[in-house]
């Protein structure tokens, strides 16, 4: 089998414990194991940064207080959404509350995509060249309402990551970490990181440590939508692995 970096998954005839190993997979932890950090969300520094960034976006905030407001307004309703779905393990995902911040009005593109759609249906039940070439305009609109969500989006990765930065005063692997995890891969072993985490900030972040390959698997909370210690999160990474949980 082979997983999405092109690296071969042990299949049983050799797998590690097949050749004398205890488990098939192991799984870590990031923050405080793999990665020393600190950082301070609540810090002035942050909203400072963050606030002068969408200031750069055309969106002006005229102090740090309002801007933690507008932050808390967008998410509360996230949270609660996550939480009704999840319970008390939800992690939901943050970045649309960055998007948020500026104005974006991912509702009112979704209703223009929406009606897109119904004209390409009606579009499906004509053959004549007219409306083929309406079917095209049509397309390149619904197309084109992605696209402005899309960058919206990239937008929002971008001050997600501004606020990070601006709240974290140290990162760094700790001694070790990568030859642990080369080692563990030497063996057979499948290396997954399992982490509690926004991947808006963590995904950057893995890319600057130069981890972002060295697991065979990476899976964040917050795409999934649940977090530890929820058995659910180690389920879905076992499963999307292929071991069974005593194997990890």
């Amino acid at each position: 089998m082979i997983n999405e970096r092109g690296v071969t998954a042990g299949h049983a005839a050799d797998s590690p414990r097949r050749r004398g190993l205890s488990y098939d997979a192991i799984f870590f932890d990031l923050y405080g194991t793999l990665v020393d950090i600190r950082t301070d969300e609540e810090s002035a520094a942050a909203w400072g940064a963050l606030r002068a960034a969408l200031a750069e976006y055309g969106v002006p905030y005229p102090d740090n207080a309002s801007l933690r407001a507008r932050f808390e307004t967008l998410a509360e309703p996230i949270r609660a959404a996550a939480f009704a779905a999840h319970g008390a393990h939800a992690e939901p995902d943050l970045l649309p509350v960055f998007a948020g911040l500026m104005g974006c009005r991912d509702t009112a593109l979704a209703d223009l995509a929406s009606r897109a759609d119904a004209v390409l249906a009606r579009f499906r039940e004509r053959d004549d060249v007219i409306c083929r070439d309406s079917q095209a305009a049509a397309q390149t609109s619904l197309e084109g309402n992605a696209a402005v969500r899309e960058s919206r989006m990239d937008m929002a990765r971008a001050l997600a990551w501004t606020f990070r930065q601006a709240s974290t005063s140290m990162l760094r692997l700790y001694p070790g970490a990568l030859e642990l995890l080369a080692r563990l891969r030497s063996v057979g072993l499948r290396v997954v990181l399992v982490s509690n985490a926004q991947s808006c900030y963590t995904r950057p972040e893995l890319a600057m440590l130069g981890l972002e390959h060295e697991f065979d698997r990476i899976v964040i909370s917050s795409e999934i939508g649940v977090r530890k210690p929820s058995p659910a999160i180690f389920r879905r990474a076992a499963q999307a692995e292929g071991v069974a949980p005593a194997g990890c």
